[in-house]
């Protein structure tokens, strides 16, 4: 376990100058478009001295904000708003409880964990928003600069702030706060990153993510990809997971970034401690980057119907991003529009009298899931038809992105 003692007694900290640099950063937002890398890239970016960031991705809004008590009350106590961040979010500064996202495992031996020191990280918490507004986006701000002095990193190096939406409905509430973010897509081969989530979390959460409303959440996520905020006009960019940890790739994204190179780009961490994945994978990708170090044999574990299906939903974006060399045949695409009314083979499981009997077993949360199958199958349908059908005016989808 790394402790990171408190330094305050060594000389302070001048809040409101630090505050005054955090404010001016230029905000951008990670966001990823499925299961697409978007934890892996920002453990890469967060230990670069110009960024500006936390411990991954959380729901700033919809988990706290938009909910704490301390928050609600007419006459906010900032002394009770940094306790009931402390404690909602315990796993966050200390992550030996953060079992899901692996950082329980940190460390060249996976026997090591990140642990600020409480005290310290409530007082710079309340130095930096001492005399600010008491809003979303300086609390916000207020807790980022805390969780970096903790770490005992230079505030006055950085450049960027660099926050983890993870959900549309965040990233659309985080873009109120800061309307002049950017917003840096991780995206993935559609049908690797499917069958990631899919197979991932019914493995991890079996009594919760094992069912047709999970399904067509996956799919939909995976086939709106970064069309989730094109109303908003917003400067994107996006960067293929199949293309990290490349040297060359991260440099293109620094350009983008505005800031300087810096090896430790290159090595994936939290808090300076190395990462092995989260728990939800089932292989820790290697080190260096290979040709198929994100291979997940896809091909293998997706039938030829579920393939094409997806494909023809995304076929622009796949061509686009380098995952296909040509778009399918019109008359392919038209073809699919019957292959999409019956059920995938994803879907074959959730008919079948042994899931069933497994749901009844499951009690309230098991009967729920078995009732709503047949309107999520009918919004799968749906959503189905909507990408493919060629008369659909289709949004442009986020064509800039970091390539070799």
């Amino acid at each position: 376990m790394r402790y990171y003692a408190s330094v305050i007694a060594s000389g302070g900290f001048d809040y409101p100058e630090l505050f005054r640099h955090l404010k001016n950063l230029p905000p951008i937002a990670i966001m990823p478009t499925g299961r697409s890398g978007s934890d892996y890239l920002q453990s890469l970016l967060e230990g670069h001295p110009n960024i500006l960031t936390f411990n991954g991705h959380f729901l700033w809004h919809e988990q706290f904000y938009g909910v704490a008590r301390s928050v609600l009350l007419e006459v906010q106590s900032p002394v009770d708003v940094v306790n009931e961040f402390v404690g909602l979010f315990l796993y966050k500064l200390v992550s030996k409880y953060d079992v899901q996202e692996g950082k329980h495992r940190l460390g060249e031996n996976r026997n090591e964990s990140l642990q600020l020191d409480l005290d310290e990280f409530r007082s710079h918490v309340l130095g930096l928003i001492k005399d600010q507004p008491l809003n979303s986006r300086n609390w916000l701000l207020s807790i980022y600069g805390a969780y970096s002095l903790c770490l005992q990193r230079d505030l006055t190096k950085t450049k960027v702030f660099l926050h983890h939406p993870h959900l549309e409905t965040e990233l659309r509430l985080f873009a109120e706060d800061f309307p002049e973010t950017k917003v840096l897509f991780t995206v993935r081969d559609t049908r690797a990153s499917l069958f990631s989530q899919i197979d991932n979390f019914r493995r991890f959460y079996p009594d919760t993510h094992d069912s047709e409303s999970h399904l067509y959440e996956s799919l939909r996520m995976n086939l709106r990809g970064s069309y989730m905020v094109q109303d908003l006009g917003l400067e994107t960019v996006s960067i293929r997971l199949e293309d990290l940890p490349r040297e060359d790739v991260l440099r293109g994204l620094c350009s983008w970034m505005n800031i300087t190179w810096d090896s430790s780009l290159l090595s994936s961490t939290w808090g300076g401690l190395e990462w092995h994945g989260d728990s939800l994978s089932k292989r820790t990708p290697k080190k260096n980057w290979s040709q198929n170090r994100t291979h997940n044999d896809w091909e293998k574990k997706l039938t030829r119907r579920d393939q094409l299906l997806v494909r023809a939903c995304t076929s622009a974006r796949l061509v686009h991003f380098g995952y296909e060399k040509q778009e399918l045949k019109k008359f392919v695409s038209l073809l699919t529009l019957f292959v999409a009314l019956f059920p995938m083979s994803l879907e074959l499981r959730y008919l079948s009298p042994r899931y069933i009997a497994k749901s009844f077993n499951l009690g309230k949360i098991g009967i729920i899931q078995i009732l709503e199958s047949p309107l999520f199958y009918f919004k799968r349908v749906k959503l189905c038809l909507k990408y493919i059908l060629p008369t659909f005016k289709e949004l442009k989808p986020t064509l800039n992105w970091i390539k070799i």
